[in-house]
């Protein structure tokens, strides 16, 4: 019981510090995020055909795709 209680410390501490080095030392914290040249233009636009708040996927998977298709 005393080696996984320390096992699981030292694990959390070692994957802490590496979460650490992988977004200060690393571009892992900026891989696949980028900005809107012109981002008024992207805020009005999504503003108008949002219909309600939530998370929005672009591309969408069409309406009544099957498990399958995706």
């Amino acid at each position: 019981m005393k080696r996984i209680v320390i096992g699981g410390i030292v694990g959390g501490i070692v994957m802490f510090f590496w979460g650490f080095v992988a977004h200060t030392f690393l571009p892992l914290g900026k891989m696949g995020t980028s900005r809107f040249t012109s981002e008024e233009v992207m805020v009005t636009a999504l503003a108008s055909s949002a219909v309600e708040s939530g998370l929005y996927f672009v591309p969408a998977e069409p309406e009544g795709s099957s498990r399958m298709m995706r």
